[in-house]
């Protein structure tokens, strides 16, 4: 370890100056996921969780209630266009996302991130499968 790495924290001690201990983000990260949300989209198949991954964090960085998947978007995760698709119909069909589709173009994707109204569209789910 050279000195240059040391750091002496004599300095920072009621001088007003912090010490930065974590490196500053560069780049894109996925955003957290509640974990709930995470756990059922776990459990669908396919590629149904790296699709949910992507939609969180195209919602962080525009920041707004609702977003589309592009294909460049996607297609930057390498993923097919028939495996978004079926990442999203998955995601629809377990309550996680709500989709408002326009035609041929990307559909409005919005994450349902209330616990309550997704256990209410699995319970229904699993009535009407029953019978």
């Amino acid at each position: 370890m050279e000195d240059e790495d040391i750091i002496d924290v004599a300095d920072f001690r009621n001088s007003g100056k912090s010490i930065e201990l974590r490196p500053k983000r560069r780049g894109r990260f996925i955003p957290p996921i509640p974990e709930w949300w995470a756990i059922i989209a776990m459990a669908l198949p396919g590629k149904a969780y790296h699709v949910g991954a992507i939609i969180w964090q195209e919602w962080e960085i525009n920041g707004k209630r609702s977003c589309k998947l592009t294909r460049h978007v996607w297609e930057k995760f390498g993923l097919h266009r028939h495996t978004v698709h079926g990442g999203l119909k998955l995601l629809k069909e377990a309550g996680l996302i709500i989709l408002q589709k326009s035609g041929k173009r990307s559909p409005l994707i919005t994450i349902v991130n209330d616990e309550s109204k997704v256990a209410r569209v699995r319970a229904q789910k699993e009535r009407t499968k029953g019978e």
